[in-house]
């Protein structure tokens, strides 16, 4: 069975997932509506596994018709920082890692701009839980897969993971996009974690986001790699900007249509994305240059026929 290794009292512990006894994700974290000015403690009982922990007068209830949920603190400071401390090794020692782990900003890649490091011009990791053990274990980490259950049941894999590093001053916007315009998976049985390591501000390209879009399906979108996006974006007075603090998310649904801007400050915005999908999910066919579906890694109950099982060690099978 994998393992998550928290950290308690500043040492790294091991923690067993038991996915056969859950109880509500929503017990045990604050959960909000982004368009509040402030948060409150939800008043939720423990539910059994039989029982639907949607319950009334919840936030989470909003998710089917809005797309998204900001959970609060959903990972702790020592996480954040061990994430932190992981993303510098990785490009400390990127000539290690596949070449598609670690990718430039372009207006570093072409010279335009020049960072005061390697990292600050670091656009994202892609793909971590594939390359990198670290991340693949935080895959596991127990508050993530309980909330994705919640969402999507117990059939799950990850689809995709990455870090969104957005550093000051060099980065740029973002397009306009849905998640599943990339993954083209039926039925859109996904979900995103957008975590953030830093504060993330409306200054700094915190993620804005379009609530109730995903109801709408994937739209038209067009343009290359990282410019793949909608052809006919929302309007200014339609989007909501959903700032988080350190260790809060924004989990949403993956056909909501979202974008970040440009980081037009000098402070740092870290942030770790993952993406989950149930198992029964199928691949539509290629795009955006994609001609075949890759998900990372298994995570519980039946398999998806495409999503590697690790094997004991914790390891992906070889050849991979």
């Amino acid at each position: 069975m994998m393992q998550w290794r928290p950290f308690r009292n500043g040492r790294r512990v091991d923690h067993k997932i038991r996915p056969a006894r859950r109880q509500s994700p929503l017990s045990a974290v604050t959960v909000c509506d982004a368009a509040s000015s402030g948060t409150r403690k939800l008043q939720v009982t423990h539910i059994s596994p039989t029982m639907n922990s949607r319950t009334p007068n919840t936030q989470m209830e909003r998710y089917p018709d809005q797309g998204y949920v900001v959970v609060r603190q959903l990972i702790s400071a020592e996480e954040i920082a061990s994430v932190h401390r992981e993303i510098a090794e990785i490009v400390e020692r990127r000539q290690d890692f596949p070449e598609e782990l670690v990718q430039i900003e372009p207006l570093v890649r072409t010279g335009q701009r020049a960072p005061e490091s390697y990292e600050l011009g670091v656009r994202k990791l892609f793909r971590v839980a594939r390359h990198c053990e670290f991340f693949r274990r935080f895959a596991f980490h127990p508050r993530l897969v309980a909330i994705a259950q919640d969402l999507l049941g117990p059939d799950l894999f990850l689809a995709q993971s990455m870090t969104l590093m957005k550093p000051p001053q060099v980065s740029t916007p973002k397009v306009w996009h849905q998640d599943n315009a990339y993954f083209r998976l039926a039925p859109p049985d996904v979900v995103g974690f957008w975590i953030a390591g830093d504060e993330a501000t409306v200054e700094n390209g915190c993620m804005h986001i379009l609530p109730g879009s995903h109801r709408s399906g994937v739209v038209e979108h067009a343009g290359a790699g990282d410019e793949f996006g909608i052809v006919d974006p929302p309007r200014n007075d339609q989007v909501l900007a959903v700032p988080l603090k350190p260790g809060d998310a924004l989990v949403f649904h993956g056909e909501l249509q979202h974008f970040t801007p440009a980081n037009a400050t000098n402070r740092r915005r870290r942030s770790l994305q993952y993406h989950f999908a149930a198992s029964h999910v199928r691949h539509l066919g290629p795009t955006n240059g994609v001609s075949h579906f890759d998900p990372e890694v298994h995570i519980s109950g039946r398999p998806h026929d495409a999503a590697p099982v690790l094997l004991d060690s914790g390891e992906l099978p070889s050849g991979d």
